[in-house]
């Protein structure tokens, strides 16, 4: 039997948008300040995110893992401090509950949509797949308008769930795009221990080139969602390659506009 379509999508920039913080930051550091401090926010998180991860190594045990709350939350302050400002750790409990309410994209709730007709008939299942610890993708999608409909507890409120789970990084003990956090998506999913049919039935669905390029390079099909229509200009995967005895193709595996779009391709695609 053919294994079925998985979907994983990543949550942070391709489901909800992080610049939708933007109107909290203003209330408190008001509005000439709120998109720059957004900005670095965002840019800080993954940096300290890819900073932590390059420095755990087997001769490094002194560097743990630190989790997406925290990581997320001295982001906030160093992007705070950098506009010249103070933020009282009153004010960061407010903003760090307000990123738990972050906004959907509009394309998301019609690409969802026909997702669940989808996973309603057999053909495919779908979950979330970040770097947030459980609690936060937990309280994310609970606080979403639009994605707490799919939550994998929406049948408590007599709701239809479209997401299998919400799987974190954590589990991996590494951020994306360390291979140890594909290769706990796929165990996950039960696609992993060198399954290669299984594996190539799971899809990646990422706003995020670095998360696109992890993927692939761990051996997994990926979506591209490219909402400024730059096309796919990242080179780090085509440097990889060239570097390499064997060539691999690092490039997106399909690039669409939206999650709608994503969700089409997918299928028109297969496995």
């Amino acid at each position: 039997m053919a294994p079925k379509i998985t979907i994983a999508f990543d949550l942070y920039g391709t489901l909800l948008s992080t610049s939708s913080i933007s109107d909290d930051l203003a209330h408190h550091f008001g509005a000439d300040k709120a998109d720059q401090i957004a900005t670095k926010w965002r840019q800080y998180q993954l940096e300290y995110t890819w900073r932590l991860t390059s420095m755990q190594e087997p001769s490094t045990p002194e560097v743990p893992h630190i989790p997406f709350d925290k990581i997320t939350r001295a982001a906030l302050v160093h992007a705070v401090n950098e506009a010249g400002l103070h933020i009282p750790d009153a004010k960061a409990d407010e903003l760090m509950r307000a990123y738990d309410g972050l906004v959907c994209f509009t394309d998301v709730l019609p690409g969802l949509k026909t997702l669940q007709e989808r996973t309603a008939a057999g053909d495919a299942e779908a979950l979330i797949f970040s770097n947030g610890t459980a609690a936060m993708l937990s309280a994310s999608v609970a606080a979403s308008p639009t994605l707490k409909l799919f939550h994998p507890d929406a049948s408590a409120q007599g709701a239809k769930p479209l997401f299998a789970k919400l799987v974190s990084t954590d589990g991996a003990g590494r951020y994306k795009p360390h291979r140890d956090a594909y290769e706990h998506l796929q165990r996950e999913v039960g696609a992993g221990g060198g399954d290669y049919r299984a594996q190539a039935a799971v899809w990646l669905v990422s706003a995020n080139p670095f998360d696109v390029v992890g993927a692939r390079a761990a051996g997994l099909r990926a979506v591209w969602v490219d909402r400024q229509g730059t096309g796919w200009v990242d080179r780090l995967g085509e440097v990889i390659s060239e570097a390499g005895d064997a060539k691999v193709d690092l490039k997106p595996t399909i690039v669409v506009k939206g999650v709608d779009e994503a969700v089409d391709k997918i299928f028109k695609a297969g496995i």
